[in-house]
């Protein structure tokens, strides 16, 4: 008897009856839920209105109240204050990961991406809605991804476009022919040795007396390697966009491409070291 007086000076003594216990939790709840939006909404009116005369922080000491706490309850007045009704069991954590969910998604029940559960918010944990609102951001971020791809890829595709438009556009170039002269064997045996040696097999006009003119031909098949250059860079320019995608290829796949990047540089060093030096000066030019 002597305890029950002891602990009846320190709190109220609690009812048994069940019924009553009931009512008054949820009564502590309501007021409780309602405390945060209404300490959320004055301390928002004491920092708009710089009551505390540009030291809302020191004030925030004075009250014994943390800044990133308080910032809370401010957010949560401001984003929630027009849905009072969802606050009755929920703490001030939940409630701040609710308002800064993006507002269409505050409606909308989610799935849980750790348990597969369909939830609305309010019905949702701390731990929960942080995993939803992660899942939402990495949805969004991949979308933003795909969609500068596209608009790089289009605008890529355009200006690939409007140069094709504009060599169409140009004068018509002047085919060169391969010329075909009588001459004796032997000069022609002669020519075609020397042609072999620079041009490697030419077979098909091996038995003929006949010589080509060296110029002429290789001057058809530069124009015919720049329209070919230009197809290829139309065919993967849009490659430049993905240096994320083929950093996380499979390990064959990027020995793959690395080893067909290096082939096509060696390549292109080759075809460069065979013009001269003013020729390489026009190029830059």
């Amino acid at each position: 008897m002597e305890l029950e007086q002891k602990r009846g000076d320190v709190a109220e003594v609690l009812s048994d009856d069940l019924s009553v216990i009931t009512a008054e939790i949820n009564a502590y709840q309501r007021v409780a839920g309602e405390a945060i939006f209404e300490i959320g909404r004055r301390l928002k009116h004491v920092k708009e209105n710089d009551l505390a005369h540009g030291e809302f922080g020191k004030w925030l000491d004075e009250i014994g109240m943390n800044d990133r706490i308080a910032r809370k309850f401010m957010t949560v007045a401001r984003e929630l204050g027009g849905k009072r009704t969802m606050s009755s069991e929920i703490g001030l954590e939940a409630l701040y990961q609710i308002a800064t969910l993006p507002e269409p998604e505050r409606e909308k029940p989610h799935k849980v991406p750790s348990t597969g559960e369909i939830k609305t918010v309010d019905e949702m944990t701390v731990r929960e809605l942080r995993e939803v609102k992660k899942a939402l951001k990495e949805a969004e971020e991949a979308r933003k991804l795909a969609e500068r791809q596209r608009e790089m890829a289009e605008r890529d595709a355009q200006v690939l476009r409007d140069t094709l438009e504009s060599i169409e556009d140009r004068p018509p170039e002047v085919k060169y022919q391969t010329e075909y002269v009588e001459v004796k064997d032997e000069q022609a045996e002669r020519e075609l040795a020397q042609y072999k040696s620079l041009f490697g097999d030419i077979s098909m006009y091996e038995g003929k007396a006949t010589r080509v003119t060296n110029g002429d031909a290789i001057t058809y098949t530069v124009f015919e390697f720049s329209e070919d250059v230009r197809k290829f860079i139309e065919k993967y320019g849009h490659l430049t966009h993905f240096a994320r995608e083929f950093n996380e290829m499979i390990p064959d796949g990027k020995s793959e491409y690395l080893s067909a990047i290096r082939t096509l540089k060696v390549f292109l060093g080759k075809l460069e070291r065979n013009l001269t030096e003013q020729d390489a000066v026009i190029i830059e030019q």
